[in-house]
């Protein structure tokens, strides 16, 4: 999508979440070794028939949960049909979407499920920046929300994600640089863009401009994590 200025009047917001914990079940005793060929090979078969999770990260205010709440309505047509974007699936949930949203308060988890298949969506604040690591190896593929509306995190947006592209437990794994917040009054050129994202660096990378607010560029985004985790 072209860098490009909407004159509509937008007001940042993300909405509130509620951390979700797994509770880890007890240990037999003995370790994992006292289970048995058979336990494990079933729950080696579990974990591989496990919903693929995409992990949506950035820094505080960069658009994470609205975006999420559009990608879950898109991915909910797609997870119905054929693993490719259905507007008539989605279109009830695009009826009833808020644009009510405050700021994410660490993870929230949820799970996108549809006729053919279901996958999890995670959502960890930019507050949890420093425990973001921690999700790479769980996930297909990671979304990280870039805001284009304020030039005075775009260089802090710009390490982070350098970081975490190229953090151990990503490579391989498909990235999607989610440009948000297009329609603000006022957003960063496509050239001021360039200047500060390090594409170059990131060749695996894939760029979408977005604003979560109007839903524009959102389709293709979901579009493209069904692609990205199919091809894995």
């Amino acid at each position: 999508m072209e860098m490009f200025c909407v004159r509509t009047t937008f007001e940042s917001r993300e909405s509130s979440i509620v951390v979700h914990r797994r509770s880890e079940g007890r240990r037999r005793p003995g370790g994992p070794e006292a289970i048995g060929p058979i336990a494990a090979m079933a729950r080696k078969r579990k974990d591989k028939a496990a919903d693929p999770e995409v992990l949506v990260v950035g820094l505080q205010g960069s658009g994470k949960t609205l975006l999420v709440r559009r990608l879950k309505a898109h991915l909910v047509g797609a997870a119905s049909a054929t693993g490719k974007s259905s507007s008539g699936s989605s279109s009830a949930a695009e009826a009833t979407f808020s644009t009510d949203a405050v700021p994410t308060i660490g993870v929230d988890v949820d799970t996108v499920k549809g006729k053919k298949r279901s996958l999890t969506v995670r959502e960890v604040g930019g507050a949890m920046k420093p425990l973001w690591p921690t999700y790479f190896d769980s996930c297909a593929a990671a979304v990280f929300c870039v805001d284009v509306s304020d030039e005075s995190t775009m260089a802090s947006a710009a390490v982070a994600l350098v970081e975490a592209a190229s953090h151990e437990s990503l490579r391989g794994r498909p990235i999607i640089a989610a440009l948000t917040k297009l329609d603000a009054p006022v957003v960063a050129t496509r050239a001021e863009v360039w200047n500060l994202m390090p594409a170059g660096e990131l060749p695996g990378v894939r760029w979408f401009g977005s604003s979560a607010y109007t839903g524009d560029g959102t389709r293709e985004i979901a579009q493209a994590i069904w692609e990205s985790i199919e091809g894995r």
